[in-house]
């Protein structure tokens, strides 16, 4: 059984659009209510859209900025690790830089999860999300799946879809919060329990 003063680690890895935010909500939620325990999310695309803005670019002129600033992708994912190293949180990103380092967070429990949907209904949900045309989302997502795959070689020699050897699956292909929730529950629970006492 999960205790309190141990440290939880949920990444949550998977493209945009393939509906990170939600699922991280439906865990924090799951993890609240069945082991009493408030774990923060923390969103590298939040922040990442934050640095565009404060930037004063667009999203797509700040990925591009990046591309010639790795020192960008850096800080952001440096701040994101020194907040591992002192509390237990959701991590929602699309790539695992973190993970590279994460023997150094050996007191941690570590729970791997990709969300996994459909190109189709990623490109639809970042359609919404931006306000603009289907067509215009596909070729933004492509545009930004292959800067993202290539900077990430660049800066830390690990591909984008490089798979974690804990890491397990869940479908978000429009499948409603019961049957992602169960699809969790079937990872959370064992993995959890599985902890030492």
């Amino acid at each position: 059984m999960f205790r309190s003063n141990q440290r939880l680690c949920v990444f949550l890895l998977g493209a945009a659009g393939s509906g990170k935010s939600f699922v991280a909500k439906l865990i924090q939620q799951f993890i609240r209510e069945r082991y009493n325990l408030s774990l923060p999310i923390i969103s590298s695309g939040d922040r990442f859209r934050a640095n565009a803005e404060r930037h004063g670019m667009t999203l797509e002129e700040y990925e591009r900025f990046c591309e010639t600033h790795s020192e960008e992708d850096l800080v952001l994912d440096a701040e994101i690790f020194h907040q591992l190293q002192t509390s237990s949180a959701i991590i929602e990103s699309r790539v695992l830089p973190y993970l590279r380092v994460f023997d150094e967070l050996s007191d941690r429990a570590l729970i791997v999860i990709r969300i996994v949907a459909t190109r189709h209904l990623r490109i639809q949900r970042l359609s919404a999300r931006s306000q603009c045309a289907v067509s215009e989302a596909r070729t933004e997502a492509f545009e930004r799946d292959e800067q993202l795959r290539q900077r990430y070689l660049r800066i830390y020699q690990i591909e984008t879809q490089a798979v974690h050897p804990l890491e397990q699956r869940v479908a978000n292909n429009r499948s409603g919060s019961k049957l992602i929730l169960r699809q969790l529950e079937h990872i959370l629970v064992p993995s959890i329990s599985a902890l030492p006492i």
